[in-house]
């Protein structure tokens, strides 16, 4: 388990320093450019997602139950986004 969490872990940070910024970057040639501002349910989306990896990846190994917890809190998110509504401009 240990190489595939390192990988997962490693490209999710990948992700949030590189591409998130270039891609802010590049949207300043096209109409509608990206602001990074986060509405209040997004940031505590962030912060559920970093605690519950926190909680799977403590001991490095993997269980049935961390397994469906991930499911489980992915699925509420969704729950929750779809309540939540659209951003208005």
């Amino acid at each position: 388990m240990k190489p595939a969490t390192e990988i997962a872990v490693s490209s999710s940070a990948q992700v949030g320093l590189l591409v998130v910024p270039v891609v802010m970057l590049a949207s300043f040639a096209f109409g509608h450019p990206l602001t990074l501002a986060f509405r209040p349910i997004e940031l505590i989306a962030m912060g559920i997602g970093a605690a519950v990896v926190a909680l799977v990846v403590r001991d490095g190994r993997s269980k049935r139950w961390e397994g469906a917890l991930l499911i489980g809190i992915y699925a509420a998110l969704v729950v929750l986004f779809l309540v939540s509504g659209d951003r208005h401009a």
